[in-house]
C-alpha cells in the first residue's frame, strides 16, 4: 500500500474487494470505491486508469491477499461513468478512462484561475505550457483531458482553443 495515502477502513475489509449481490449493500459499495478511485488517482495525479491494472495498491490489497478482477474494475468504473466521475476513452473496448477527480468544468475553472494568476489572461498559452505548469494541480494532465476541460471554458466564452496546440485565454 501507498504509506502517504489515507486508505478508507473498507479496504482492510477482505468483502469489499468481492461485487456485492445485495442492491442496497452494492450501491453502498460502488459510492465507497468512487471515492477510493477518485481520491487515489488525485494522490498520484493519475488522469487515466486503466482496467486491466490491477496490480497497483488500488486494486490490490498484499496485506489481506484480496484483489479485483478486471471485470470487477469494469463494474466499478461503469457505475462512476453512469455518474459522469469517469468517462471511458474507448466506449466500446472499455480499457482506459479518464479520471474526474474535478467535473472537465471545474478543471477548465482551475486552469482559467490559473491564467488569470500567472498573467496569462487575454494570451496565447501552448498546452505544453499548462501540462508541464509548475505547482499547477493540472501538472501533467493528459493533452486529450487537457483539451475536453478547455472546451468547457471555450463554452463559458473564457477561452478558444487553438487547434490542438495552443489556447487564448479571454
Amino acid at each position: 500500500m501507498t504509506s502517504d495515502f489515507d486508505w478508507p477502513s473498507q479496504y482492510s475489509f477482505p468483502p469489499f474487494f468481492t461485487i456485492q449481490p445485495n442492491a442496497g449493500t452494492r450501491k453502498r459499495q460502488m459510492q465507497i470505491w468512487s471515492k477510493l478511485i477518485r481520491n487515489y488517482c488525485k494522490s498520484n495525479q493519475m488522469y487515466i486508469l486503466e482496467k486491466s491494472n490491477v496490480d497497483i495498491p488500488l486494486f490490490n490489497n498484499g496485506q489481506i491477499g484480496k484483489h479485483l478482477s478486471v471485470q470487477e474494475v469494469e463494474t466499478i468504473l461503469d457505475d462512476m461513468s453512469g455518474r459522469g466521475e469517469i468517462e471511458w476513452i474507448n466506449a466500446i473496448e472499455k480499457d482506459r478512462c479518464f479520471v474526474f477527480w474535478h467535473s472537465p468544468t471545474e478543471w477548465g475553472n482551475i486552469i482559467y484561475s490559473y491564467a488569470e494568476s500567472n498573467g496569462l489572461a487575454k494570451s496565447v498559452a501552448t498546452l505544453f505550457e499548462l501540462t508541464t505548469a509548475e505547482g499547477a494541480e493540472f501538472s501533467g494532465m493528459d493533452i486529450t483531458m487537457l483539451i475536453r476541460c478547455l472546451k468547457a471554458l471555450q463554452t463559458q466564452g473564457k477561452a478558444e482553443l487553438m487547434g490542438d496546440e495552443g489556447v487564448k485565454f479571454f
